[in-house]
């Protein structure tokens, strides 16, 4: 989880393909756990610049926001990877999470419910609709 040695490894593995987005994107959930957000943001970008549509970089970018309360940036970012992955169905949980945090109710159920819908397994999507629903 914190091992130097994995970020040796993720650079090792980009030596010899610098177009591996996959481990790009886990060198940047390294530094997020690490709680080096700077870091892994400019991971995040560097994905998001060799392919727009890599959806996990927007979803790990929102969660970063999230965990920095930035919940309007936290949003766009979940926003993005739903436009990227229409399935991404724990980025319609968490753009839910931010519209409720901002207020946004009706735009939180929808995503509550679209996420719970996908998959009704999702137990923070199923808690989260029911909730809310008691609220109205």
């Amino acid at each position: 989880r914190n091992n130097p040695l994995a970020l040796q490894y993720f650079d090792n593995v980009l030596r010899l393909d610098s177009t591996n987005l996959e481990a790009r994107e886990f060198k940047g959930v390294y530094y997020k756990r690490r709680g080096e957000f700077e870091k892994a943001f400019e991971v995040y970008r560097d994905i998001v610049a060799r392919n727009p549509d890599y959806s996990n970089a927007y979803f790990d970018m929102g969660m970063i926001y999230l965990e920095m309360d930035s919940l309007s940036r936290a949003y766009d970012n979940f926003n993005i990877a739903v436009k990227t992955d229409v399935l991404f169905v724990k980025a319609y949980y968490y753009r839910g999470l931010c519209a409720e945090l901002q207020g946004n109710v009706d735009a939180a159920l929808a995503d509550y419910r679209q996420a719970n819908g996908m998959s009704p397994d999702f137990l923070e999507a199923k808690e989260a609709l029911e909730r809310l629903k008691k609220k109205q």
